[in-house]
């Protein structure tokens, strides 16, 4: 208990240090550091922890329905976009299998990981119903033998149905987890922005780094101040610029569905933050139907006065091209989770 209590008056103190100048901060500096539970599953017979964080499904982003289908894995629900069904559309599909037991206690089985070319952080839902009284651990995707017994179940085992239920789980960890976060097990994998965790506790949790942005309103145009982490990127230069998982998939992701993330390039004002397109609206039964976690990070050149603040879309919109010029684009996978009205 004393070092927990320790560890947590350490964050404490970095939070006074990271949050006592927000508006001073340079994407991609952190403004500060978020508590997330973390969740275990499989991945090639290894352990596979992750973070829950967006659903196309209004059914999983509902608390009552989430907790009586898949609890403990998914205690928190996440927020929805509708957005998130055309990662279905592409060829090859933005997400990739992950494989629920409805009637055993274990955790979901992952197909890939992080850095490797189909990882996307975005999952497409298949149910696993044992018919046996006798059900066995499941622990990674490949077809069963007696050389492989933790695979996936044949059809005189299980029944498996695909659905159309599309969740946004990004991967923080393959392997067991113990000691420093940075050292990873021999074959095992960690998240690189995660500033703390703690393995001991009952409910694990990990700290992962939050950035101020500007959004509006979907319905009101107000202008708000949100909250976004980013967990993965598309190229590998700009995930490990922000400590994010390697996620190739993610370019397949159809346009049309993928929002704008305009970062501004040095120099700018000292209140300068990046600015969203969409964000969620109304906690996590999102009302705002163009809302996806999926956006193109632009890195934008000012050709305005170096006093102006640009603090909404609309007016990002306006001033491209001329007084902002876009210079390099990257997709990433992000998660929207506080907006303040800023007036």
């Amino acid at each position: 208990m004393n070092k927990f209590l320790s560890r947590l008056l350490l964050v404490a103190m970095g939070f006074i240090v990271l949050c006592a100048s927000p508006s001073m901060a340079i994407f991609p500096k952190p403004d500060y550091y978020e508590l997330y539970t973390l969740r275990q599953g499989y991945y090639d017979d290894q352990q596979a922890w992750f973070i829950s964080t967006t659903t196309n499904s209004i059914g999983l982003a509902s608390s009552t329905f989430w907790s009586q289908l898949w609890n403990p894995f998914f205690e928190y629900p996440p927020v929805l976009s509708g957005q998130l069904t055309s990662a279905l559309d592409s060829t090859p599909k933005t997400a990739r299998p992950v494989y629920l037991v409805t009637n055993f206690n274990q955790g979901p089985v992952f197909d890939t990981a992080p850095g490797m070319p189909d990882y996307s952080g975005l999952w497409q839902i298949y149910l696993v119903t044992w018919k046996t009284d006798a059900p066995r651990i499941i622990k990674n995707t490949q077809p069963f033998s007696e050389l492989n017994p933790y695979a996936l179940p044949c059809l005189t085992e299980a029944e498996i149905v695909e659905t159309d239920i599309v969740v946004d789980l990004p991967l923080m960890a393959i392997g067991e987890i113990g000691g420093p976060w940075q050292s990873a097990p021999s074959g095992g994998y960690r998240i690189k922005q995660a500033l703390d965790y703690d393995p001991a506790s009952i409910q694990k949790w990990i700290l992962l780094p939050h950035y101020y942005v500007f959004a509006n309103d979907s319905i009101t145009k107000q202008k708000l101040m949100v909250d976004v982490l980013i967990t993965d990127s598309d190229n590998e230069d700009i995930a490990n610029l922000l400590g994010a998982n390697y996620a190739p998939r993610l370019s397949q992701m159809p346009d049309s569905d993928v929002r704008a993330f305009w970062a501004f390039n040095q120099p700018s004002p000292p209140g300068q933050q990046p600015v969203v397109q969409e964000s969620p609206t109304g906690g996590r039964l999102n009302s705002n139907p163009d809302y996806s976690p999926v956006m193109d990070l632009t890195y934008l050149d000012r050709n305005i006065p170096g006093y102006v603040v640009v603090n909404n879309r609309f007016l990002v919109e306006k001033l491209i091209p001329g007084g902002l010029t876009p210079t390099s684009t990257y997709r990433i996978n992000t998660n929207a989770v506080i907006e303040t009205a800023l007036w």
